[in-house]
């Protein structure tokens, strides 16, 4: 059931990203993360880690799933371009 919340969290963030301006780094990095979570679950137990592998699949979509409400809050506001600025054509 947290694969899949993982997951689904991902696939709405993805979208959301897309939506704000392509800031798809954010959904790849926690892809990785959790996929490296999901690749390690196994072995887990024997390494030594704050967390279990379960709560940290679950720190990784809580935070991802910020960071899209961060892009989604912030997708009206204007980037200046920084070429126009600085006067450079």
């Amino acid at each position: 059931m947290i694969t899949w919340t993982f997951f689904f969290v991902s696939v709405i963030a993805a979208c959301v990203h897309r939506y704000s301006g392509n800031h798809q780094k954010c959904t790849i990095t926690f892809l990785l993360l959790g996929g490296v979570t999901l690749w390690m679950r196994e072995d887990w137990e024997q390494m030594p880690h704050i967390f279990s592998a379960d709560t940290q699949l679950v720190i990784w979509t809580v935070l991802q799933a910020i960071f899209a409400g961060i892009a989604f809050y912030v997708r009206d506001i204007p980037v200046e371009d920084s070429h126009r600025s600085s006067g450079a054509s």
